[in-house]
């Protein structure tokens, strides 16, 4: 059985500890910052037109450029916007994606069509060993998310990429 054996904090460091812990207990009754904006501020129309600025940049920067005039669909901005866009569609009264959104689906779509003419988003002869693999897997995978969360009845691309 493993014992382990506790030593008494010295009193600098009981010192240290204390404040840490009333510090940490000050400043989580005060609330947030006035300057906080309330829940009530939030805005679905600010929300898409950031996320709607961040893909358009994203599309446009020559490092996420590929092969065909398509782009790297990205785990950090590609797609959490696949992810949230659609959600802001119903308050926003959107009944089709927006042209941003309609040009990633398109890419992804793309891509999936033109799968064994693409070359992968990174190779293992500029980014090492097994990165083609790991490539060609992740990428699989994000087209398949973002194809999947769109729904067919409104969505005539994701049928067609899918043979629906």
């Amino acid at each position: 059985m493993c014992q382990v054996k506790f030593r008494p904090l010295s009193g600098l460091a009981m010192r240290i500890c204390l404040v840490v812990a009333g510090a940490t207990v000050s400043l989580s009754a005060a609330g947030p910052p006035a300057s906080t904006p309330s829940t009530d501020s939030w805005s679905p129309k600010a929300a898409a037109a950031y996320l709607d600025y961040r893909e358009t940049w994203w599309m446009g920067w020559p490092v996420a450029a590929r092969d065909h005039d398509t782009f790297c669909v990205s785990c950090h901005t590609a797609l959490p916007y696949a992810l949230a866009r659609p959600a802001l569609h119903a308050a926003l009264g959107e009944d089709a994606p927006p042209p941003v959104e309609r040009k990633l689906l398109d890419n992804v779509t793309k891509r999936v069509r033109m799968w064994d003419a693409v070359k992968p988003f990174y190779t293992d002869q500029n980014r090492g060993p097994h990165k083609t693999a790991q490539s060609r897997g992740t990428e699989s995978v994000l087209n398949a998310l973002i194809l999947e969360l769109r729904r067919p009845q409104r969505d005539p691309q994701r049928r067609h990429a899918h043979g629906l």
